[in-house]
């Protein structure tokens, strides 16, 4: 099971950056083995491009110049228009956290919350980079008019009486991911062992106000809970590092 996650995560996990060593060509980076099956990557501050060896020579030759060039232009009238919200919808995931936390400051306020759950939906690997931030980003949640539709919702669907929520930690593989937790116990099953046999299934009862938000757009049911301090610590303590 471990070989299997560190494929995954190879394929589709959060590098990083300062591993990659750079090469005498401009933004074109050597990943050190830290992915799968490509010889360098582009990257510009923004855009991420994975060079197979079948598009790398037709990417230095400029047929990809165009779509990469319109790309970062995109990007960059976006960054610099503070559209943060659209920057982290379209930005790739496999940098999107870092670039997320390298920005934090620069994000206004009133989008910090929306820009965390832009790239947060579509990543899969790399919580563990968040465990020292998220209660400053959550703080920001009440700035979400999005956010409180979300809870309106789930509002509805729990006719606003307390109700349990699961959580999956997987003891073998550190992921800090304790503030995400689901309506779905079986959603909680998958993540406590698909990578690991030394899991357990945490439960609570909670009421829609304890609730920071509710993410249903990959069918999870993710409620977003920062849980007391003693029970993270409890969870930490037997993670295996």
């Amino acid at each position: 099971m471990q070989n299997a996650r560190n494929i995954m995560q190879m394929c589709h996990g959060l590098v990083d950056l300062s591993k990659f060593e750079k090469t005498e060509r401009e933004n074109i980076y050597n990943p050190n083995g830290q992915l799968l099956g490509n010889f360098h990557v582009y990257f510009n501050g923004f855009d991420f491009i994975e060079l197979y060896p079948h598009i790398e020579e037709m990417f230095y030759s400029g047929e990809y110049s165009t779509k990469t060039n319109n790309f970062e232009n995109r990007i960059l009238e976006l960054s610099k228009s503070n559209y943060w919200i659209d920057v982290f919808e379209l930005i790739d995931k496999r940098i999107g956290l870092t670039q997320y936390l390298a920005r934090f400051d620069k994000i206004p306020d009133n989008q910090k919350y929306d820009a965390f759950i832009a790239i947060y939906q579509r990543s899969e690997f790399g919580f563990e980079i968040l465990k020292n931030h998220y209660e400053k980003i959550l703080s920001f949640a009440h700035f979400s008019r999005a956010r409180t539709k979300r809870l309106l919702k789930l509002k509805k669907k729990t006719k606003n009486k307390p109700f349990k929520i699961h959580h999956g930690v997987s003891y073998n593989y550190p992921v800090y991911d304790y503030y995400s937790w689901t309506l779905k116990e079986v959603t909680a099953s998958f993540f406590a062992f698909r990578y690991s046999s030394f899991g357990e299934i945490l439960e609570r009862k909670i009421n829609v106000e304890n609730a920071i938000d509710y993410l249903d757009d990959r069918n999870e049911e993710e409620i977003l809970f920062l849980p007391p301090k003693i029970l993270v610590d409890t969870i930490l303590s037997q993670t295996i590092e």
